[in-house]
């Protein structure tokens, strides 16, 4: 009786350890995942993780007090009407340059590049021309505000472009080019279609209002290993664009 109960506490003994075998390397498979870079929906709304020692790169206009403080109105409307969320909101408002990309060079580099663009560009005008719902991730949709896009805002992409290209070896992503599309985000969320007409006609009131001045720039890092989410960027960089007119 005594050996068949040891021999039963061997085989549990075993598989115990079986198991912790397949959790550990369940676990290693995870962490290994996450080092890749992928990306999912519409410009700049797929989650993506950066290598393991990479850090992920954002570069945006920051828009001016009247458009920043006109569409933080409109997302808090937005929020207490269809519950859609003020995730998007922990930014300021902000319209990105290119899209995001992984750097695991100097961080310092990359800052003079940064730094550089800002002289040498103007402050552009930002106009806005309509409202667009778009797929994001996780079966979300994102509602943003299209941007008319001018001279001015595909001069200073293709700079940004070309100073990051030269400088840093960073090179074009997939969506960058004549396909970008120059945009502010008001919210991102899980929405019924039926009600998507509803929210994009209350966003609309304000398109007419929403025409300022962008003075400033902002590099944005989201650190090695963590997803692109707001929670997880932070604020590295900002300068005044200073550029002749």
């Amino acid at each position: 009786m005594q050996s068949a109960k040891k021999a039963r506490i061997i085989v549990l003994l075993k598989q115990n350890i079986t198991l912790s075998r397949m959790f550990s390397l369940l676990n290693s498979t995870f962490k290994l995942l996450r080092t890749k870079t992928f990306r999912r929906g519409a410009p700049n709304s797929g989650v993506i993780f950066p290598k393991e020692n990479d850090m992920l790169i954002d570069i945006a206009l920051l828009t001016g007090i009247v458009i920043h403080n006109l569409s933080r109105e409109l997302s808090l409307m937005l929020d207490r009407k269809y519950g859609l969320g003020l995730d998007s909101s922990r930014f300021p408002t902000h319209v990105t340059l290119k899209q995001a990309f992984t750097f695991d060079g100097d961080i310092k580099d990359l800052a003079q590049v940064f730094d550089s663009f800002c002289l040498m560009t103007p402050p552009p005008i930002l106009r806005y021309s309509g409202i667009e719902a778009v797929p994001g991730r996780n079966d979300t949709t994102i509602i943003w505000l299209d941007i008319v896009p001018d001279a001015a805002l595909w001069n200073m992409h293709k700079l940004l472009l070309e100073l990051l290209d030269r400088n840093c070896a960073v090179k074009p992503g997939d969506l960058d080019g004549d396909g970008w599309r120059f945009h502010t985000t008001l919210a991102q969320a899980v929405i019924d279609p039926y009600t998507l007409p509803a929210i994009i006609a209350d966003a609309k009131q304000f398109i007419n209002q929403l025409n300022s001045q962008a003075t400033s720039a902002a590099m944005l890092i989201t650190p090695p290993g963590r997803p692109e989410v707001p929670e997880e960027s932070v604020s590295y960089r900002i300068q005044r664009l200073s550029g002749p007119f």
